[in-house]
């Protein structure tokens, strides 16, 4: 069981560090974390921005529902916003027209079996993000950028749910340890003290 997954784990990790060395451990890591900035900037811009309105227009409301709301429509802008960049990373890591670099597998007696060995940042890249937006046809963009924004509805509605739990999560938290949202802001105020030194 566990161990075997172990021995696997390391025989996997050998074999790509010997086909393209230790960079190649990390070579999506670039796309990976410029989709997640491209998710995390508009969750958190939105977040804010739909709190601060819930609260001014509805000033009854308790700071629960607004969290819930308010997160309800930052997961959506955050959907929206970081789709092409998920749809670019899923079509480039699942097709059989990618790079790839032979190997020999003994146990099929010198067969060759192809590893996917895929950076978003080279010309394949290009060639995923053409074929992302060239599988389009028949939405509501007119055909050019439904591949990038397939399935974007689904994701809509999964970070709606997740991100709104998660800001009602964190608004309970933070309101059953007592902790003002003036008391977040310190931290700030000590850096900026600092600064001012300078």
């Amino acid at each position: 069981g566990g161990e075997e997954l172990a021995l696997s784990l390391q025989a996997v990790l050998a074999e790509t560090v010997a086909l393209g060395g230790y960079g190649a451990l990390y070579d999506g890591l670039p796309a990976l974390v410029l989709r997640e900035v491209l998710f995390s900037l508009p969750k958190f811009l939105v977040f804010n921005a739909a709190s601060v309105f819930f609260l001014a227009a509805l000033p009854a409301l308790p700071s629960l529902l607004v969290s819930l709301v308010a997160g309800a429509v930052a997961g959506v802008a955050g959907a929206i916003v970081s789709s092409p960049a998920d749809a670019l990373l899923t079509k480039s890591g699942g097709g059989a027209e990618e790079a790839k670099a032979p190997k020999e597998d003994e146990e099929r007696g010198g067969e060759k079996n192809e590893a996917l060995v895929f950076s978003p940042f080279s010309s394949d890249g290009e060639a995923a993000v053409g074929k992302a937006a060239g599988e389009g046809g028949g939405g509501p963009f007119g055909g050019a950028l439904d591949g990038v924004f397939a399935g974007v509805g689904v994701r809509c509605i999964f970070f709606a749910a997740s991100i709104s739990v998660q800001f009602l999560l964190y608004d309970w938290f933070r309101s059953l340890l007592g902790v003002a949202p003036a008391d977040l802001t310190e931290g700030l105020d000590v850096f900026a003290d600092r600064m001012s030194f300078y």
